[in-house]
């Protein structure tokens, strides 16, 4: 028997842990001590299907690889946060500064969109009982320009509306 498409080879072992519980098909490395194994880190734990859990691990010199990795990177970003004393609220101070500052720009952009919405109005013209619009403007938010578009619709009645911007790049 063979489950979730993994290959096994011609000897597979089934580990019983309870016979209520958990029966495991084993087809891995197998070592007569588990002091053999040496140290051992999970580096992933995911859903296989519902109510089963597969773990990844490595073992030995490459458990060791992999931490130095994780330390490596840890000190790069000490590194980059300029050694602080706690690294955890040097990230947590950034991501609240981003967030007001994201707020900051989003109250930015809405007062640009109000600015553009006034000046737009004035330049609106009738061409047979149509009110139409066709601007290129500076405002570099799609989720700005689709506000903007909502509100002159509700602001002014029978709008033909055609605007144009540069929104990073597109």
């Amino acid at each position: 028997m063979a489950l979730f498409g993994e290959k096994y080879g011609d000897t597979v072992r089934v580990v019983t842990f309870d016979k209520n519980y958990s029966i495991e098909l084993c087809g891995g490395t197998h070592v007569s001590a588990t002091g053999k194994i040496g140290y051992f880190k999970i580096t992933s734990e995911s859903a296989v299907a519902a109510g089963i859990r597969r773990i990844e691990a490595v073992t030995a010199s490459m458990a060791e690889e992999f931490i130095n990795r994780q330390i490596g990177t840890l000190n790069e970003l000490k590194e980059l946060l300029k050694h602080p004393k706690d690294i955890l609220v040097a990230v947590q101070d950034l991501q609240k500064q981003n967030s007001e500052l994201a707020k900051q720009m989003e109250s930015l952009l809405h007062e640009k969109g109000k600015s553009l919405q006034t000046e737009l109005t004035g330049k609106v013209f009738k061409q047979n009982g149509i009110n139409f619009i066709a601007e290129k403007i500076e405002l570099n938010s799609s989720e700005a320009i689709k506000n903007l578009s909502f509100e002159l619709k509700n602001k002014i009645e029978n709008l033909f509306l055609v605007l144009g911007a540069n929104v990073n790049g597109k």
